[in-house]
């Protein structure tokens, strides 16, 4: 304060006054905040006036990058801040008029920026996609908040520098960072354009076995496991097997495909069944059934690779897409062979390893069939035809298999021909299953014959007379030594005797049979065996043997002729039939011999004589046995008879002064049967097997002979099937002579009706 006095006069009057004046202080102001702020934010400013209260006037300015907004006259103002930089604000105040001012520098500081940096474009439906976020000024507090929109996904964290994207299948994306560096915003953006996927077909194709109803839907009905890259069958050549394909075509790309065909040649061209429009991943699945043929060139076993081609085009980007894929089907060859190789004991043809047989007479033929698999894959069932029921069908024949048959069979001349048929019928294996055609039927082979000859030759035939004694103790030679053997030589008792024999066999009919038919009526003839026993009363056994009767006493089964050879000074001479001389009807046989092997002086063509077949044996009275006799059966019984002659000399004993060396030789063999006689004989169940039997080794007999496998001399052995004669009287003839003759002329039917 301050006091003023004022002395005064007035007309000279004095006075005074004073007054005490209080002295105000100037106002002092302070301006916040301070900043700084960022550009481009409005921030309010507030004057404070010191000391408090009064009346307060205020004039605000402001120089710099800043701009006050609104009123510049109330405690606080508020101001823009521009470019980075400064701006000073002044406040001009009163206080109770009492002037005062206060000015606040404030620092602008610039909005951050950033710039966003990644796959540009990104790839279809591509995943990892980072994006990061550069910020500028460098350094400082900096926060991110990231966002996308369009056809993309933010995966992760979005508030970190960087983010991770995954992209849709085509179109773009944007992705924004807004941040804050010191608090000051910023924002960057950046739109990623997405590479479209293109457009994809797709197809497969696989192979499996056609089943047995082979068609379309019965391929499709097979598991899926069934159908696979390859597929092996087999073939003839009139079938081959079936193949089921199965085709996908699916849309495997990002787009809709249109214009869609699908074309396979060897299945016919443009496929029916398929679409023209797949929408994404859509599949569509068709089955075919395939023949491959038989024209030769499939049956290869190559393979054959056929294709399947799929066409399109992608709805979006038009771009025609392509795929394709194949599938192989092989062809395997089957094949059986067939072998005939014949044999007979009485093979004339000296090829015993051949299919063909040369015979002489009726007889046995053995065929061996040999049937092999010739497949390289498949085992096969083989059907065999012709000659009856002689040969069985093969089951599951192997492959590279071989199965051997043997057959007997009887032929009778003047011979035959004949076929045995193999086919075989595939079976399905692990390296070739597909066994059907496309009609469902099972592939079979070509059909492999395989044919037989049996042919004959004019036999020599011949038909024998005469009769005679065989007595103990007589030997001869006969190029061998043979000495007499008559059996059994007692029976209860009663001592044998000698035995004596005679008839004729071969009149008037004759036919060279070797046991083939049995009974045959072509071979006629009465033959006697009778054996002689010591003692009062002549006691005898008959043996006899006549097929001229209404109801004969036997039949005859079998009967061949021999020219054998003939011994001289120790050396074995073959046999030898001579041509027909001058005025002869008949050929010799031996025509050089001079008697030596006879059978002169009568022609010839053969000098020994085997037959068999069934006979009577009984007592001297021919109705009841005698003691001692081997006829033991009331009224005697059938026998099984083999009579074998030799016909070397004129007369043919063995008698001094009544025969000329060699003797002939006589062999009676017999086995019973213990059948008893009967009134009306049926002799076609009686011993059948051993009567073929015999007769075909009465062949094989005089073949050994004629061969040099047995010595000349030889006589049958009295074992047959392993059956030993119960009569065995054999040797020189003693006294008598037998002669055998040419056959007649006569010739007749299989019922044995003369034919001329």
């Amino acid at each position: 304060t301050y006091t003023l006095t004022d002395n005064i006069t007035r007309d000279t009057c004095p006075g005074t006054c004073s007054i005490t004046v209080t002295v105000n202080p100037n106002p002092t102001c302070t301006i916040t905040p301070a900043g700084p702020f960022c550009t481009a934010t409005v921030n309010t400013h507030t004057s404070a006036v010191l000391p408090a209260g009064g009346t307060v006037t205020h004039s605000w300015s402001i120089t710099g990058n800043g701009t006050i907004q609104g009123s510049t006259t109330g405690a606080s103002v508020s101001v823009l801040a521009g470019a980075a930089g400064t701006y000073t604000l002044t406040d001009n105040i009163t206080r109770e008029t009492c002037p005062g001012t206060c000015s606040i520098t404030v620092t602008v500081s610039p909005n951050p920026t950033c710039t966003i940096t990644g796959p540009n474009p990104a790839n279809c439906l591509s995943t990892g996609n980072v994006y990061t976020s550069a910020v500028l000024p460098a350094g400082g507090v900096v926060t991110h908040s990231w966002s996308i929109t369009g056809d993309g996904t933010i995966v992760g964290s979005t508030t970190g520098s960087s983010v991770t994207v995954t992209a849709a299948a085509s179109g773009s994306f944007t992705l924004t960072d807004n941040i804050t560096r010191d608090t000051c915003p910023g924002r960057c953006t950046l739109t990623v354009p997405i590479t479209p996927c293109p457009p994809g077909v797709c197809v497969t194709k696989e192979v499996t076995c056609a089943p047995v109803g082979a068609s379309a839907a019965a391929c499709a009905a097979l598991p899926a496991s069934a159908y696979g890259p390859s597929a092996t069958g087999v073939a003839g050549p009139t079938n081959a097997s079936a193949f089921c394909y199965k085709i996908v075509v699916f849309n495997c790309g990002q787009q809709i495909l249109n214009n869609v065909t699908v074309t396979d040649t060897n299945l016919g061209g443009v496929l029916l069944g398929f679409p023209t429009t797949l929408a994404l991943n859509q599949r569509v699945t068709n089955f075919f059934l395939k023949d491959w043929g038989v024209d030769g060139s499939a049956i290869t076993g190559s393979p054959h690779t056929n294709t399947v081609i799929a066409n399109a085009v992608g709805a979006s980007s038009q771009a025609a897409v392509s795929a394709t894929n194949t599938a192989v089907a092989i062809l395997l060859p089957i094949s059986v062979t067939c072998d005939i190789r014949l044999f007979s004991t009485f093979d004339m043809d000296n090829n015993t390893n051949d299919n063909h047989v040369t015979l002489g007479v009726n007889g046995p033929v053995e065929v061996t069939l040999r049937i092999c698999n010739t497949s390289p894959s498949n085992s096969v069932d083989v059907a065999l035809s012709a000659l009856g029921r002689c040969f069985t069908n093969i089951v599951n024949l192997g492959v590279g298999q071989c199965v051997t048959q043997v057959c007997v069979i009887d032929v009778a001349c003047p011979g035959t021909n004949f076929t045995v048929t193999a086919q075989g019928t595939a079976r399905a294996s692990t390296t070739a299953p597909c066994i059907y055609d496309i009609n469902g039927n099972v592939i079979t082979t070509a059909v492999s014959p395989c044919t037989g000859v049996v042919e004959c030759v004019v036999p020599s035939t011949c038909r024998v007379t005469g009769g005679g004694e065989l007595n103990f103790g007589v030997t001869d030679t006969n190029c061998i030594s043979i000495s007499t053997t008559l059996f059994p030589t007692t029976s209860n008792g009663l001592e044998l005797d000698h035995i004596s024999h005679g008839g004729q066999l071969g009149a008037p009919f004759s036919q060279m049979d070797c046991g083939t038919i049995l009974g045959n009526p072509c071979i006629r003839g009465e033959w006697q065996h009778t054996r002689h026993y010591k003692g009062p009363g002549n006691k005898k056994d008959i043996v006899d043997m006549s097929a001229h009767s209404v109801n004969p006493k036997g039949v005859f089964d079998s009967l061949s002729c021999a020219c054998l050879g003939c011994c001289s000074g120790g050396v074995t001479n073959a046999a030898f039939v001579g041509p027909l001389g001058p005025n002869q009807k008949f050929a010799l046989c031996n025509p050089d011999d001079h008697k030596v092997c006879g059978p002169e002086p009568r022609p010839s063509p053969a000098n020994a004589i085997i037959f068999s077949g069934i006979a009577v044996l009984s007592g001297a009275d021919g109705t009841n046995s005698i003691p001692g006799s081997v006829a033991s059966n009331k009224n005697g019984e059938y026998v099984i008879f083999r009579v074998y002659i030799e016909d070397r000399s004129e007369p043919g004993g063995h008698f001094p002064k009544g025969s000329v060396d060699p003797a002939d030789i006589y062999c009676f063999q017999a086995w019973r049967t213990g059948i008893a006689i009967a009134k009306k004989p049926d002799f076609s169940g009686v011993a059948t097997a051993f009567r073929t039997a015999l007769g075909q080794a009465n062949c094989a007999f005089l073949h050994s002979l004629e061969t040099g496998a047995r010595p000349l001399g030889s006589l049958p052995p009295a074992t047959v099937m392993g059956m030993t004669a119960d009569i065995q009287d054999c040797g020189p003839l003693d006294r008598g002579n037998h002669q055998i003759h040419p056959s007649t002329s006569a010739t007749c039917d299989a019922n044995g009706a003369p034919l001329q």
